[in-house]
C-alpha cells in the first residue's frame, strides 16, 4: 500500500511485457491457493514481444494483478477465474472474469474505498484493501479499472494499459 502511495515520479517504470507479469501472478496464486483454478487465455497470440508490453511498475502491476485474480476465484462459484489478455494498435486489455454473485449498484460506489466489505461476503475472509490498492496502481499507471457485474452472467474487471 506505501509503495502505491509514492509520488509517481518516484517510481520506477520501465517497459514491461504484459504476459509476463500475468504467467508469475498465475504462478503465485496457484501455489498459494491450490483450489483455485485459474486460465489465462490470449484473444490473439502475440507475433512481436512489444504487442503486449507497456510502461509500467512490474512489482505494483503483479501485485494488482495477483489482486484481481485471488479475488475472482475467493467470490467465484466454482473457485476460478478467467484471465483474457488482448490488444490494439493502442492498447493492452486484460478481463479477469468469473461466475458468481451480481455486485450490487449500490456497492460499485464502494467497491473500490479502503475498508468497503459487503454485508454479503462477510463470511469470505478478506481486509478491504484489495481493489482499493488495485485501483490506485491502476491510476498511477495512468490506465483504466472498469467493471462489468450482471445477474446470472459473469463479473469482469477490465484493465486498459497503454502500449509502450
Amino acid at each position: 500500500m506505501a509503495k502505491a502511495s509514492y509520488d509517481p515520479s518516484e517510481i520506477n517504470f520501465k517497459t514491461i511485457r504484459i504476459d509476463e507479469i500475468l504467467l508469475d501472478s498465475v504462478a503465485q496464486i496457484q501455489k498459494s491457493n491450490k483450489e483455485y483454478k485459474v486460465d489465462l487465455n490470449f484473444i490473439r497470440i502475440p507475433e512481436e514481444e512489444n504487442e503486449v508490453a507497456v510502461i509500467g511498475n512490474e512489482y505494483l502491476l503483479k501485485v494488482a494483478f495477483t489482486n484481481l485474480i485471488e479475488n475472482a476465484c475467493k467470490y467465484s462459484i466454482n473457485n476460478s477465474c478467467i484471465v483474457q489478455v488482448d490488444f490494439d494498435d493502442k492498447d493492452v486489455k486484460i478481463n479477469f472474469i468469473n461466475k458468481g454473485d451480481k455486485i450490487d449498484q449500490e456497492e460499485l460506489a464502494l467497491i473500490f474505498k479502503p475498508f468497503f466489505r459487503s454485508d454479503k461476503h462477510k463470511n469470505i475472509q478478506g481486509q478491504g484493501i484489495g481493489l482499493p490498492l488495485t485501483k490506485k496502481i491502476v491510476d498511477l499507471h495512468d490506465a483504466r479499472l472498469e467493471l462489468y457485474s450482471e445477474e446470472g452472467k459473469e463479473t469482469i474487471f477490465q484493465i486498459v494499459l497503454k502500449k509502450s
